[in-house]
């Protein structure tokens, strides 16, 4: 089967990528997908796709200043994602001389608030208005781009939808057990948060499950903690139970879903579903209402861990699955 698109004449760094080639890639990887030997896009007999991540087309910032020094005009938009190397139209600036007409220019430079690129001449002092469009079109159903932070999107008309996305992770062993102490500890299986995924809406879910033992019944507290190194992180919720009497090999179980709501350094997340069990004691009352705050700037652990009410040899509880999902979602409401 031959390509829908001839890459040949858009693969060298400074074209732009347009809807029906966005489709005919698209309709290219669903029918040959990674496996095809023949000529790929970027390198020949290379089958891959390379999208770097970046602003997703379509996307405009309003321009409220320009300057132009030495060859290069640098446009003030406020906060953005756009990087380095992708391609924006600008457009409604006056004087005119700052905008790239039905043309688009490759963005050089960026800062947190400004993008800058090649402008042969000095278009003047500015004066007011402006606009810079990401890859100088707007969003067609079809499109397929990477975000900032890395997810696959496509557009489907209305908004751009992540393509499978989200992270999960999965303990394949059980953790060592916990006995013979009345101090919290956490189990020695845990995930980290990668830094920089998390953006507002994001669902982090965690699941766990295991067994205890007891002599006697002495009380059994779970928690689920984020960040920190163990038993000092953010607490997301704990629940306390008179375990059953003389337990041999019962089953417990945790849940707990955490919405984000914002991120930054003092992000803020808040608690949704949860629910703790242990067999023979029933569920549990799940304390700590939130919102919770974490810096979602750096990595931060999710945590399991549990404190008996009696230490002794016989009390012992191992948790022998974790799971952790990232999900993002389409919608916030």
């Amino acid at each position: 089967m031959s390509w829908i698109l001839d890459a040949a004449s858009i693969v060298d760094g400074q074209s732009t990528i347009g809807h029906t080639q966005m489709a005919a890639i698209q309709s290219d990887i669903r029918t040959d997908g990674g496996v095809r030997d023949g000529a790929g896009y970027g390198r020949a007999n290379r089958a891959y796709l390379v999208m770097p991540p970046g602003e997703l087309p379509g996307v405009i910032y309003a321009v409220t200043g320009a300057s132009w020094a030495a060859g290069v005009a640098t446009l003030t938009i406020g906060a953005h994602n756009i990087k380095a190397n992708q391609r924006v139209g600008v457009s409604g600036i006056t004087p005119a001389g700052f905008n790239t007409s039905t043309d688009t220019v490759v963005v050089t430079a960026v800062t947190s608030t400004t993008i800058s690129f090649a402008l042969a001449n000095n278009p003047g002092a500015y004066s007011s208005g402006g606009s810079v469009l990401v890859s100088g079109v707007a969003a067609a159903a079809g499109m397929l781009a990477v975000d900032a932070i890395g997810n696959v999107r496509e557009y489907d008309g209305s908004a751009w939808q992540i393509v499978g996305g989200g992270r999960r992770a999965a303990s394949i062993s059980a953790s060592a057990a916990i006995a013979n102490t009345a101090s919290e500890a956490a189990f020695n299986k845990s995930y980290t948060i990668p830094a920089n995924s998390l953006q507002p809406g994001h669902i982090v879910r965690i699941r766990a499950s295991g067994i205890y033992s007891t002599t006697g019944t002495p009380t059994l507290t779970i928690r689920i903690r984020l960040g920190g190194t163990g038993t000092n992180g953010v607490l997301v919720m704990e629940a306390s139970f008179a375990t059953a009497n003389n337990a041999a090999g019962f089953v417990w179980c945790a849940s707990a879903d955490v919405i984000v709501r914002s991120i930054g350094a003092t992000g803020s997340l808040q608690q949704g579903y949860y629910d703790v069990y242990l067999f023979n004691a029933g569920h549990g009352s799940p304390d700590q209402a939130g919102p919770l705050t974490l810096d979602t700037t750096a990595g931060q652990n999710v945590y399991v861990g549990v404190q008996w009410g009696t230490a002794n040899s016989a009390n012992t509880v191992t948790m022998n699955s974790l799971i952790v999902e990232q999900i993002p979602v389409a919608t916030t409401l």
